[in-house]
């Protein structure tokens, strides 16, 4: 449309991403005096999404990171036997994927998980993030449970995004409390474009002139609880100085849903487009609050992003959402399983005041200028190093191994 024109226009050529200062990677204090490089392969990368990028940071002769599944971390084991080689997992959304395409039942997990173990025998170090407890739309449950579990047993180090999931992840997948690292997420302070200002964000986007716009933004999936948010907006209608902004890619059934929620919405804009790099700033700088209504959430960076922008959150009290937002500070948070409490943190940001927000504003961009990647990267490294000692680096043999100390 017009406004895509004028943003191609405005910001051609600008859609790099940039790693921030934080990016640097510190060598770790491991307390010796000699410390072997640590060499990861990661899996999956996703390539359009900055996250591993500023993970890992840049690459030094100590501390390299670079795409690979199991079996290129197998080989690197074996090929560098000067250093430390992790085979660090993250989302394992590709390996249903994989399995749906191979059409081979559960031989793809079976088969994924064997050369996880082939790495920790061979004197490598195996990771995995935990970024979700199941996977959004999960085929099959039961299954992925025990999946979960098996790669949390033979994992070395259990990363979690936020003090307050170690007990969740704990809990749901058996895993023993010295496999687990809380780091924080990092912000995406500096990351993306951010020189357009509210005004402006609004007049180039067409939003509704009001007073409190509320917005969400990304994919539009059924997890995302954007039909409770619809039902907390209409239960609104009758104040005309509120309003909401929606955009993001769907696919075809939640497009309908959403389509059919805003049908009986006033002051609503409604976008389905991929958002790219560049044109973030327009969505987030032109909302008042950041609503992200999951109803199933673990790790939000979704909730990192909106604080990048210094845009308060209103979000319901569940997973990573605990440790990052503080009710009435740089956000609200309210009860998932109450009735009407989506209603009622929506009711307590429209009557907040100018001073308020702008108060709440500022708190929420403190909350991302803290959130340092290269405090997790020094944790991560600090933790794979002493997962490894000399003594069972290359052995044969997982004995004597020590579990990562955090």
């Amino acid at each position: 449309g017009p406004v895509m024109g004028m943003l191609t226009k405005l910001w051609s050529g600008r859609d790099e991403l940039v790693l921030p200062k934080t990016a640097d990677y510190h060598p770790p204090c491991l307390g010796t005096e000699s410390v072997h490089p640590i060499s990861i392969r990661y899996w999956p990368a996703y390539v359009k999404n900055p996250y591993q990028n500023l993970f890992y940071g840049r690459a030094n002769e100590q501390f390299r990171a670079e795409p690979g599944d199991p079996l290129t971390a197998l080989s690197d084991v074996y090929s560098k036997p000067n250093a430390t080689v992790c085979f660090h997992v993250h989302w394992l959304n590709f390996l249903f994927k994989e399995a749906e395409r191979n059409n081979d039942g559960y031989a793809s997990f079976d088969q994924f998980l064997m050369n996880c173990r082939r790495i920790r025998d061979a004197g490598g170090v195996v990771a995995w993030t935990v970024h979700n407890l199941f996977e959004h739309e999960s085929p099959d449950r039961s299954f992925e449970q025990r999946f979960r579990s098996e790669l949390a047993q033979i994992a070395d180090i259990v990363i979690v995004h936020g003090d307050q999931l170690a007990q969740e992840v704990a809990q749901a997948f058996s895993v023993p409390v010295q496999k687990l690292l809380s780091i924080p997420h990092g912000s995406y302070v500096g990351v993306y474009s951010n020189d357009v200002d509210k005004t402006a964000a609004r007049s180039l986007l067409g939003a509704p002139k009001v007073e409190t716009l509320f917005a969400n933004v990304g994919q539009m999936r059924s997890y995302k609880g954007l039909s409770n948010l619809g039902a907390a907006m209409d239960a609104l209608q009758e104040d005309s100085s509120v309003g909401l902004l929606l955009a993001g890619q769907a696919g075809e059934a939640e497009r309908v849903r959403v389509e059919d929620m805003c049908k009986t919405l006033n002051n609503t804009l409604l976008q389905f487009q991929r958002i790219q790099n560049d044109e973030l700033q327009l969505y987030l700088n032109a909302a008042d609050f950041v609503v992200l209504p999951y109803e199933q959430i673990l790790t939000s960076g979704s909730a990192v992003l909106a604080f990048s922008f210094a845009r308060p959150i209103i979000a319901p009290a569940l997973g990573g959402l605990r440790d990052l937002v503080q009710d009435n500070v740089n956000g609200f948070l309210y009860d998932p399983l109450a009735e009407g409490a989506l209603l009622g943190a929506l009711k307590r940001a429209v009557a907040t005041s100018n001073d308020d927000r702008a108060a709440m504003s500022d708190a929420a961009l403190a909350t991302a200028a803290s959130l340092r990647w290269s405090l997790g990267r020094f944790k991560f490294a600090n933790a794979i190093a002493q997962s490894c000692p000399d003594a069972c680096r290359n052995s044969q043999s997982a004995g004597g191994r020590r579990v990562a100390l955090v």
